[in-house]
């Protein structure tokens, strides 16, 4: 993951580079700075709302925080997406592999 991560920040910066050839001179990380802020607001809200939400709950509102805000995308594929992702993860954890996954205040809503 680190890899590709490292090949989509090099791809990043050298767009940046060309689309700013013929403009005034911009940096990659300015351009971006409110979206940065927010998806780290959202990985803190996340990691300390957890144990008192849940994982559903969190990561669902992280998924579609993260799809509405930092990519914007419309607003039926953020849904989709958003419980797809936590559907999946839920079962891949919870049932699969057995991991106990934090459930907020509704501890017996999925048994």
């Amino acid at each position: 993951m680190a890899t590709l991560s490292l090949v989509v920040f090099l791809q990043g910066i050298t767009k940046e580079k060309v689309k700013a050839k013929g403009k005034e001179e911009s940096s990659f990380f300015t351009a971006r700075w409110g979206k940065l802020v927010a998806a780290l607001g959202i990985l803190f809200a996340y990691a300390l709302l957890l144990e008192n939400l849940g994982f559903l709950m969190m990561t669902f509102g992280f998924m579609l925080f993260t799809l509405k805000v930092v990519e914007p995308t419309k607003w039926r594929t953020a849904v989709i997406a958003s419980v797809l992702a936590t559907t999946f993860s839920y079962f891949l954890f919870e049932s699969w592999l057995k991991v106990p996954m934090p459930k907020g205040f509704w501890p017996n809503l999925f048994r």
